[in-house]
């Protein structure tokens, strides 16, 4: 016999006290809030079983709240209270069912803080502890378009009831919910004994409870949930990509850049070592941008060290460094092996245009490994310079400024994903 639609209150038939009627033509039982017994909505509120000694659970909500969820008027009708014991450890939270004439039965969790907004789901999915436990990677689930992954199977008992559920609890009743979680949501199988459910959750914003129902007492969030949504700014997509869209673009100009050939401004002109030190005149044309000095010896099995100074048309000094000229090889353990740097260059940018004088001299020399008779560490030198070259140097660096921004919402997303698969129960195997 379904319950009188009519009926907007009635009497406990235990206790005698007054009970509102909240919820809709699903609600299956009332478990009176004063004497703890639970009424048969289907036969005239008859007494079923009576609950004593519950502990009443600590939240905001009360039964007969009214307020809009999710573009919808919503009114609290139950209250249940959760227990897990695993491993020594104890998790409690409260679940409040919710009923709207238009959109049906909802629930809200309270855990730790966090609000759960809870709906069943219709979809023909399933997933048991069997499964997961014969599983040797991580089971993975589809439920519409999105993807779920296996977060944690976990064993509950009923601590608390009172109002009006669709179905009809009973302290001390266990559970088995299967949890799987996607980016944005999480789905649960429950069995009971007699039961099974599948329903989807979706975080609920604290501001969300506030303005439904006028509450602002909201116990503080503790740590983290697996529902907790990715702090991410409106900005965030577009730190993202567009860095790192212009770090390669970046890069790319600066291959470019550093391609481009310049103007021969010195040929390459042998000098004798013995000779040193000399003097070479080359022309610059092409004033702020960099010339290349390219320095070769025919060093071997030796090293030596090549002064280099550069004055203008003034006889001004623009510079003065120093290059090391190496090449070694040799044998060892049947294999071949060769250290060789002959060439040194040195980059500068120039100021004026006309004649520069390019100064040579080497100042230290070296000859690796056994005496090679009379033959000099090094003998001849090759120098040429070139004028007007770019480099794609500033454009690297910018780049990497480029990559490291972009790399900081992904660091984020990162260590954010990280966390929230933190309490998950799965490892995988080695």
């Amino acid at each position: 016999m379904a319950r009188d639609p009519s009926l907007s209150a009635i009497n406990c038939t235990s206790c005698g006290a007054g009970l509102d009627l909240l919820g809709g033509g699903r609600v299956m039982v009332h478990v009176c809030p004063y004497c703890g017994t639970m009424l048969d909505a289907h036969a005239g509120y008859k007494a079923l079983k009576q609950f004593k000694d519950m502990p009443r659970p600590d939240s905001p909500l009360r039964i007969g709240m009214s307020g809009t969820l999710r573009g919808a008027e919503y009114t609290i009708i139950g209250t249940i209270g959760l227990r897990e014991r695993y491993g020594g450890q104890t998790w409690t939270w409260v679940d409040h069912q919710l009923y709207s004439p238009t959109h049906g039965y909802a629930w809200i969790t309270l855990e730790i803080g966090h609000f759960i907004w809870t709906r069943r789901l219709r979809d023909l999915v399933w997933m048991s502890s069997a499964t997961v436990e014969r599983a040797e990677y991580r089971p993975t689930i589809w439920v519409g378009h999105d993807r779920y992954r296996y977060f944690e199977t976990s064993n509950s008992e009923v601590t608390f009831a009172e109002g009006e559920f669709t179905w009809a609890p009973s302290v001390g009743e266990r559970s088995t919910t299967v949890s799987v979680l996607s980016d944005t949501a999480m789905v649960s199988f429950t069995q009971t004994k007699t039961e099974r459910e599948v329903e989807r959750s979706v975080y609920l914003r604290r501001e969300e409870v506030e303005q439904a129902f006028g509450v602002t007492d909201l116990p503080a969030a503790q740590g983290s949930h697996p529902l907790t949504p990715l702090i991410q700014g409106k900005n965030f997509d577009f730190l993202r990509i567009t860095p790192l869209g212009l770090a390669v673009v970046c890069v790319v100009l600066g291959v470019l850049l550093g391609g481009l050939p310049g103007s021969r401004s010195l040929p390459a002109t042998s000098v004798l070592a013995s000779d040193l030190p000399v003097e070479i005149p080359f022309e610059i044309t092409d004033v702020g941008r960099l010339s290349r000095i390219t320095i070769e010896g025919d060093v071997r099995n030796s090293w030596a060290w090549v002064e280099i100074e550069v004055t203008d048309p003034d006889d001004m000094p623009v510079f003065a460094a120093g290059r090391g000229l190496e090449y070694y090889f040799g044998n060892d353990g049947g294999e071949s092996w060769i250290e060789n740097n002959r060439t040194g260059t040195v980059s500068f940018r120039p100021e004026k245009a006309g004649t520069h004088t390019l100064s040579l001299e080497i100042s230290e020399t070296g000859i690796w490994g056994p005496t090679q008779g009379d033959k000099a560490p090094v003998s001849n030198l090759s120098v040429s310079v070139y004028s007007g070259e770019s480099n794609g140097a500033w454009l690297y660096r910018l780049g990497f400024v480029f990559a490291v921004i972009a790399a900081v919402p992904w660091f984020i997303s990162y260590f954010q994903h990280q966390r929230r698969w933190a309490k998950s129960d799965w490892t995988d195997e080695e």
